[in-house]
């Protein structure tokens, strides 16, 4: 919702139709990989509830994703900002059968089949339309809805191709995104039959967001292609034939997998489903779905009835054109907050663990050293105490020695003392005189120079660019009309002599090699000077 449609609008047309092909569906795949995997029930002992509930919480996270993003697509104008919304919404569907997948536990594999058939689906007929786009953008270069209409003369076999994909993703039946739709329909009306009553709810959203995919993929297809042109647009280029030929292929897999969806059913998504533990009856039961029920097919024309409603409803009232409220935004309304609230906790947690750190080793620290300053005092003065005022005075050679370290030690207490008072006693005086000095230097000298060196140079970089800039001018002025001349004269006698004998002399098909040097120099040197004006 945050970085996709701000990423298509200014993404190229193929880089486009690959990032929301391919790109956006590995999300998809690593949640599928995990719900089939982990939420897969491997037999007796396994928790349901964790299964339930987390099949549960994905399936309303797909609900809430693919209804806001398919609303919040009706009021955009921007042609690659819809079809950007429009990603955003089919994801939505593809979670919420995976979803479904987890919630349903062992017979999972329709909603598990239904996610992976939307999107195979999603990759032709969106990448498609992103091309189809891209095709209309190369030769307007206009993205707005306002901007572009009555584009079908021009464009006949994109305009078709795009109203097939258009098909395809509304859900039409005998196009691709009909059979994966009734896929996930069936699956929620699956899971809705096991157990929650709010699933009934997520239904009834399921069928108002596919008609709001309708009505938009509609007001797109009007917009670009049906109505009045633009007096302001001139004439475009038609489509060439590859154009024609990519586009032809790509509405040529739409129709054949929405006309046989049993086959690619069989061939492509069986497969994949008995790769996990799923229950055999449940994978029976999916490979005797018939897709042209005369409830399915009415619901699909319910929910097309609903969205063709929708889109004439909003167009004559001139709705499409609202803009939305700005605490609709998902990244005002969440992301941005979330973040601010994140970076604020980190960083206050942060700044309080360096806090206490710091004060932690610091009086660790100042605790370590007074140990070992009194502790070594204490030591000394007992040594002394027990040497001299205590205990038996030493005799023989020791007295001697240990007379000299009392008197060693004695000097250079005193030594230290008067070096003490010396330097930070009396010998404050000269850095406080440095101090005044620097501190008068600084106040008085430069804030008197300082404003007149400062104007000083001022003026003299003025000057300097003044007389730099009317050198150059007076310069460009001189040898333009020379440059020109010279310009002109060489493209004449390059290849237009105009019937001049001179010019015709001069050719450089009648040089010799001493003549071909010369002029080569003299056009380096002209060249040189064009670049300088």
């Amino acid at each position: 919702h945050i970085w996709l449609p701000k990423a298509h609008p200014v993404a190229p047309s193929p880089a486009s139709a690959l990032l929301s092909g391919i790109m956006i569906k590995t999300g998809a795949y690593g949640i599928l990989r995990v719900a089939a995997l982990i939420f897969t029930p491997p037999g007796e002992g396994f928790s349901w509830s964790f299964v339930n509930t987390s099949g549960f919480l994905i399936i309303w996270l797909g609900i809430v994703t693919m209804s806001m993003a398919a609303f919040i697509a009706l009021f955009q104008s921007n042609i690659k900002r819809i079809l950007a919304y429009s990603s955003v919404s089919q994801m939505g569907y593809m979670l919420m059968g995976i979803g479904c997948a987890a919630y349903l536990g062992l017979d999972g594999p329709v909603g598990f089949s239904g996610s992976v058939f939307h999107i195979l689906n999603h990759a032709f007929f969106k990448a498609g339309m992103f091309m189809m786009v891209g095709a209309v953008y190369a030769r307007t270069h206009r993205l707005q809805l306002t901007e572009l209409g009555g584009l079908k003369e021009e464009f006949p076999v994109t305009a078709f191709t795009f109203l097939i994909a258009a098909c395809g993703i509304a859900g039409v039946p005998g196009f691709n995104g009909y059979a994966s739709k009734t896929l996930l329909h069936h699956a929620l009306v699956e899971a809705f039959h096991h157990g929650h009553v709010s699933l009934w709810y997520a239904e009834k959203i399921f069928v108002l967001t596919s008609a709001c995919t309708v009505c938009y993929i509609l007001k797109l297809y009007r917009g670009i292609f049906l109505g009045k042109r633009p007096y302001d647009l001139e004439a475009v280029a038609k489509e060439p034939l590859s154009e024609k030929i990519v586009f032809g292929a790509i509405a040529f897999f739409i129709v054949c997998i929405g006309l046989f969806p049993q086959a690619v059913l069989a061939k492509i998504v069986l497969p994949l489903s008995r790769g996990f533990i799923y229950d055999h009856h449940a994978l029976v039961h999916l490979t005797e779905i018939n897709f042209w029920t005369v409830k399915d097919l009415l619901s699909i024309v319910i929910t097309l009835g609903i969205g063709v409603g929708l889109n004439l409803f909003l167009s004559k009232r001139g709705l499409f054109n609202i803009k939305l409220p700005g605490w609709l935004s998902i990244e005002l309304l969440i992301f941005r907050p979330v973040i601010r609230a994140l970076f604020f906790a980190f960083t206050s947690i942060g700044d309080c663990l360096e806090k206490a750190i710091n004060n932690l080793v610091f009086w660790q620290v100042i605790r370590a050293l007074l140990f070992v300053f009194t502790a070594t005092g204490d030591c000394l003065e007992r040594a002394i105490n027990s040497l001299y005022m205590k205990g038996p005075a030493p005799s023989g050679k020791g007295k001697p020695v240990l007379q000299m370290l009392f008197n060693l030690f004695i000097k250079c207490g005193e030594t230290t003392n008067k070096l003490l008072d010396g330097v930070f006693v009396k010998g404050y005086r000269p850095f406080l005189a440095l101090s005044k000095a620097l501190d008068s230097f600084d106040n008085v000298t430069i804030q008197r120079w300082g404003g007149k060196t400062a104007y000083l140079g001022s003026v003299t970089r003025e000057s300097i660019y003044s007389t730099w800039m009317k050198g150059i001018t007076l310069y460009l002025k001189r040898t333009h009309s020379v440059s020109r001349k010279a310009f002109f004269a060489l493209i004449k006698a390059d290849y237009d002599t105009k019937g001049d004998p001179f010019y015709q002399m001069i050719n450089p098909l009648n040089y010799n090699f001493d003549l071909f040097v010369v002029w080569s120099v003299l056009l380096i040197i002209l060249i040189l000077g064009l670049q300088l004006i």
